[in-house]
């Protein structure tokens, strides 16, 4: 689909910014594109990408990147659902461009929560377990005896009937 035939969309007055700024990868799989690479992907001139960029209707990563600071990059499943990525490998950055190493202490982070949070459960669980094992066995206890006081009246009684 050329430049032409997609709708129009109002550029923002001056000042007036409607980014939509993102931090982390929308899903496995995903992947960072600069502005230029998302052009060259879609086959798309790089003023739409950036007035889609502009008006909001892409997203784009909040921290700036490359040398200068000034490089943007939006994702590619964002990029996906606005136009078709008709050719990935035109893009220039490749696998090593692609990593994600300023999101790695945001992750570590996240991890090292929700690594704490399931410590906390299994402690819970651990517990609920230990509640359970002990209440188990005070249960088979009484259990038992019952079955020995019941096993010892029938004794009994079947010692008095032979008797007689």
């Amino acid at each position: 689909m050329a430049d032409a035939e997609m709708p129009q969309i109002e550029s923002p007055k001056e000042g007036e910014s409607r980014e939509v700024l993102v931090d982390d990868l929308a899903e496995t799989g995903d992947y960072w594109l600069s502005v230029t690479d998302a052009a060259r992907v879609t086959r798309r001139q790089e003023i739409t990408i950036r007035r889609w960029i502009a008006v909001g209707e892409l997203p784009v990563r909040r921290q700036r990147m490359g040398l200068n600071k000034r490089t943007r990059h939006v994702r590619a499943s964002d990029l996906a659902k606005i136009t078709p990525i008709i050719d990935p490998s035109a893009a220039i950055t490749g696998e090593v461009g692609n990593l994600d190493l300023t999101n790695i202490p945001h992750q570590q982070a996240q991890l090292m929560t929700k690594q704490q949070e399931m410590a906390l459960r299994c402690a819970e669980i651990e517990q609920t377990l230990a509640t359970f094992v002990a209440q188990w066995e005070v249960d088979r206890h009484r259990q038992e005896t019952a079955q020995y006081e019941a096993l010892t009246v029938i004794q009994q009684e079947f010692s008095t009937h032979i008797q007689t």
